[in-house]
């Protein structure tokens, strides 16, 4: 796969429980504050986000209000205790309720690189289209 996961969980040992990612090929890349999720948001190129909504220093919700302020093409998986049935607009493509089932985190993520590859294919031939000139 090598698709960039940016797992974002306040809690150490929760984030621990995710190495079934790692397992299904992807490149895992922690954080386990806002902050540092908002540096990574700016310098690499990601695939997907799953995302804790309750962190040590804030809301995941500023996560997801960057990342659509920033970007277009990732889609962000929510991971939450309280608020996995609450409604969300794109890039969230799914809320999973703790605690997580590894295998429903692992098909959440493959349908997020796909939905992310598929962005990122679209955007490459409209931008092939617009430089295309016909001679006429």
């Amino acid at each position: 796969m090598n698709g960039r996961v940016l797992l974002v969980e306040g809690d150490d040992a929760v984030r621990e429980n995710f190495r079934a990612l790692a397992d299904a090929g992807y490149n895992i890349i922690e954080a386990g504050s806002i902050k540092t999720a908002l540096m990574h948001l700016d310098v690499l190129d990601l695939s997907c986000v799953v995302l804790d909504l309750r962190l040590p220093n804030g809301h995941g919700r500023r996560v997801v209000e960057e990342l659509k302020a920033k970007r277009d093409d990732v889609p962000v998986i929510i991971l939450s205790s309280f608020h996995a049935d609450e409604e969300w607009d794109f890039p969230v493509i799914k809320a999973l309720e703790k605690p997580v089932n590894t295998e429903a985190l692992v098909e959440c993520v493959e349908k997020a690189f796909n939905q992310s590859e598929a962005i990122r294919s679209l955007r490459e031939s409209t931008r092939r289209m617009q430089n295309y000139t016909v001679i006429a």
